[in-house]
């Protein structure tokens, strides 16, 4: 649904008056999960995932938990069950993402994003990390200023579970005044998806810009 409205800004150098339409963005899957199936490991059956009463067993279309059945209704324990990715209509066998977060466990970078990109990604969780003693919240923040200095972020998987597909979250530092701050880690899976791109006025010969460009650190020497 297309909403108009008008959109009044005003700051020292800006001044906004202007007819404005807003729509609920779509997304895309930033990686699309598999296609899969399940199936028993004992007798090869595939598996389905029902809902059902915990307290009668009944199966329910909507119930107070889930289990895991084969073809023969039976119940098919966690070691059972095989997953296979089906590619070009063969079976492949996988395994699940290992949870990445908890005891013992090492978060790596898989890449580094500019932090002008954080709009392009869909944030459905966040979370806050902070270090477990005063020598990692000093690494910590080299971190938090190496982000600020750079305008480039790291991003990391988030799984919490054993699961089919994986979560990545962006490493960002927020500053609160001169003597603290916090790393949040936006969550994504997806990316946002607009779909109406307005185009650049150009600007007439020989005009600069009303804004000067930012300064930035050149990060090779």
């Amino acid at each position: 649904m297309v909403r108009t409205n008008t959109l009044k800004l005003s700051r020292e150098g800006l001044t906004v008056n202007a007819e404005v339409r807003a729509e609920k963005l779509t997304s895309e899957n930033v990686e699309p999960g598999p296609d899969v199936v399940v199936r028993d490991d004992r007798n090869g059956q595939r598996v389905e995932r029902e809902q059902y009463d915990k307290a009668t067993g009944e199966t329910l279309p909507e119930g107070h938990g889930y289990r895991w059945v084969n073809e023969d209704g039976e119940d098919v324990p966690d070691e059972a069950r095989q997953y296979y990715e089906v590619i070009d209509g063969s079976e492949h066998p996988i395994s699940l993402f290992k949870p990445t977060l908890g005891r013992g466990r090492t978060l790596t970078a898989e890449r580094w994003i500019p932090v002008s990109r954080l709009g392009e990604f869909l944030i459905t969780r966040t979370y806050e990390m902070w270090g477990a003693d005063e020598s990692d919240e000093e690494q910590l923040f080299e971190l938090a200023q190496y982000v600020q200095s750079y305008r480039e972020a790291p991003v990391v998987p988030v799984v919490l579970q054993e699961t089919l597909t994986k979560d990545w979250g962006i490493l960002t530092p927020q500053f609160y005044g001169d003597d603290t701050f916090s790393i949040v880690v936006r969550v994504t899976r997806a990316r946002v998806k607009p779909t109406h791109r307005m185009q650049v006025p150009a600007e007439s010969d020989g005009e600069e810009s009303r804004f000067p460009t930012p300064e930035q650190e050149f990060p090779f020497e």
